[in-house]
């Protein structure tokens, strides 16, 4: 290589490393505060009182079938190959967020990242999946039930966060809008997170 092609190498070389140095950044995402584990009992049960009163009729028509043990199987689950995408598509789904207990979804922490998927999830839209919809028109949200889903899983947040008996040791708070929540497995192919979505 003569010395003029190298000194064109070097130049671009110098420019590639100085537009690397100085390219646009996304935003720094620093980690989330861990969440409390001792949660008021007193608080955790008014909050199931709520949701049984405002929520449970919503998740029982739109989410029990892949996020709880009482799934209602349609007929074509009989079929061959069917029968194996539908039963690994609920397992996923009882695995992210089990409904079958009732409120709380888990015990401490868990429970806590569980609301705060099922705000992610229900806001944007993700929960319940396309593809459940189209065979369950029934199961569509209307946007006042989406509403009423957000608000609650976000108000009890806030509340068994703040009331929560270590939640000055934890440094817990910062809301729901940044954190786990939809399912894992294939369930992340239909657009859901690691835990708390709701389809």
């Amino acid at each position: 290589m003569n010395k003029g092609k190298q000194v064109v190498l070097v130049v671009l070389i110098g420019a590639g490393v100085f537009w690397w140095a100085l390219r646009p950044r996304g935003p720094m995402h620093h980690p989330m505060p861990p969440l409390p584990e001792r949660l008021d009992p007193a608080v955790l049960a008014e909050v199931g009182k709520s949701y049984k009163r405002n929520v449970l009729p919503i998740f029982q028509a739109a989410c029990f079938d892949c996020h709880s043990t009482h799934t209602v199987w349609p007929w074509y689950h009989a079929l061959p190959g069917v029968k194996q995408f539908l039963d690994g598509h609920v397992e996923d789904g009882r695995r992210a967020l089990d409904l079958s207990n009732g409120f709380p979804f888990a015990p401490g922490a868990k429970g806590l990242m569980k609301l705060r998927g099922i705000v992610r999830n229900v806001r944007g839209g993700d929960m319940p999946l396309v593809s459940y919809k189209l065979m369950h028109p029934d199961a569509r949200l209307t946007d006042e039930q989406r509403q009423v889903i957000v608000a609650w899983a976000q108000d009890s947040f806030d509340r068994l966060t703040s009331t929560a008996k270590d939640a000055g040791i934890s440094g817990a708070g910062g809301g729901t809008g940044h954190g786990e929540g939809g399912h894992g497995g294939r369930h992340l192919r239909h657009k859901q997170g690691q835990e708390g979505g709701v389809s």
